[in-house]
């Protein structure tokens, strides 16, 4: 069977009940703590733009449910608006009403946040695709045949994909373990009174190594030696650098154009930088 027949069987593989897979979540427990009128702790530290705080997983638990309403006919994230007006409005009013606590200085962080759950999603519907599973009963069968005829058997998002998967099999360190962001890691390992943020020693070990001192995994103790290295030949550059915990794990993991490893968040550019910089010099006179 040529490509292009398989492109036409997958698409119309439409009859008959879809698969059901995990039910759409509903965010029960924001529901409840609501009711129960219980104070929610989210944060976006600007140091790491990500959603922190005890209740950071409502959070995102909201925004799961979220994006299975966002318009899935569309290459890329950045093209939303243009080809459905209105949307990432809509996206942020809904947010607000579920979460008061935000603030229009947080609306950049959480819409990155959205972003990225957006795309993991339809990672994953891609993912049952090229697995030949059948379209889930949340998704309708025009969204299914536009995503299998428009994006996914397009040659560039092809290209793309293939480039992530290698990128990705390079990191030596994710953007979460189980559950936690690594930003959200970092961010329980502040000092409790003067606000100070980890070293990046203190968030790898807290990361990758276990309770018996052993790490999980296997180049833990060699990324482990390398950082305490740098900090003897690089201390300046790390000490004046815009987020400190950034630079020290970028000495040693290397940089990526849109990733900042080790931390699991976007690449931090000169310009974000020097706003950084001057927001804690701002803070400081205050």
């Amino acid at each position: 069977m040529d490509q292009n027949n398989q492109i036409n069987d997958a698409a119309h593989n439409i009859e008959g009940p879809a698969k059901s897979g995990r039910k759409v979540t509903i965010n029960n427990q924001l529901r409840k703590r609501r009711a129960k009128g219980k104070h929610i702790d989210i944060k976006f530290p600007k140091e790491f733009a990500k959603v922190c705080g005890q209740h950071a997983s409502l959070f995102k638990s909201e925004i799961t449910v979220l994006v299975r309403t966002i318009p899935l006919q569309v290459k890329m994230w950045r093209d939303m608006d243009k080809f459905h007006a209105g949307t990432t409005v809509d996206v942020w009013r809904k947010l607000k009403q579920k979460f008061p606590e935000l603030s229009e200085e947080d609306k950049d962080c959480a819409m990155r946040q959205v972003e990225s759950q957006y795309n993991n999603w339809r990672y994953r519907l891609l993912q049952a695709y090229r697995n030949n599973k059948p379209r889930q009963q949340h998704v309708s069968p025009e969204d299914w045949q536009w995503l299998i005829r428009n994006l996914w058997t397009d040659d560039d998002f092809q290209k793309r994909s293939n480039q992530n998967s290698i990128n990705r099999g390079k990191q030596e360190m994710g953007s979460k373990v189980g559950t936690r962001s690594i930003a959200q890691i970092a961010y329980d390992l502040r000092d409790p009174e003067t606000g100070e943020w980890p070293t990046a020693m203190q968030v790898w070990r807290a990361t990758y190594q276990k309770a018996d001192g052993t790490w999980s995994i296997s180049t833990g103790e060699e990324i482990m030696t390398k950082l305490q290295e740098v900090v003897g030949t690089h201390q300046e550059k790390i000490s004046s650098a815009p987020l400190s915990i950034v630079e020290h794990f970028t000495l040693v993991l290397g940089r990526m154009p849109n990733h900042s490893c080790g931390v699991g968040i976007r690449a931090v550019n000169r310009v974000a930088g020097e706003r950084i910089r001057l927001q804690a010099q701002i803070e400081a006179y205050e």
